[in-house]
């Protein structure tokens, strides 16, 4: 895991070390590949290596899950090839669900952790918030 920013920053540094053949292939040679918020993802050189990165990994029969504040097609400075590669696997979108459903789904959750001795103090506040 790590988040466009992580991936930006560790790319960079790779440059300026002159280690960018170890970053591409220590990422390269990974089973699954879980990227954060890529809408922040900057730099024109960055998406040719994220997108060749995503390349590597999808034709290796590898996992490839991207999360992202918007669909792959209205993700700004990628080529419309790396949107439709990105467009092309599941897309998901998720909204802030209400109250009612949150309480069902984290009710149980939490009864089943303190069934097992887990100690968690959750006040209405805190479920509504979640």
């Amino acid at each position: 895991y790590m988040s466009a920013d992580q991936f930006v920053f560790r790319f960079v540094t790779a440059l300026r070390s002159d280690s960018a053949i170890n970053f591409k292939e220590k990422l390269r040679s990974i089973d699954l590949l879980l990227i954060d918020d890529l809408q922040f993802l900057q730099g024109k050189a960055t998406h040719r290596e994220f997108s060749h990165t995503m390349t590597a990994l999808i034709e290796g029969c590898r996992q490839v899950v991207i999360a992202a504040d918007r669909p792959p097609a209205e993700l700004d400075g990628f080529d419309d090839r790396t949107r439709s590669c990105l467009g092309g696997g599941l897309v998901a979108g998720f909204c802030h669900q209400a109250l009612a459903l949150r309480r069902q789904i984290l009710e149980p959750c939490v009864a089943a952790l303190c069934v097992r001795g887990a100690r968690l103090p959750l006040t209405s506040g805190a479920l509504e918030h979640a």
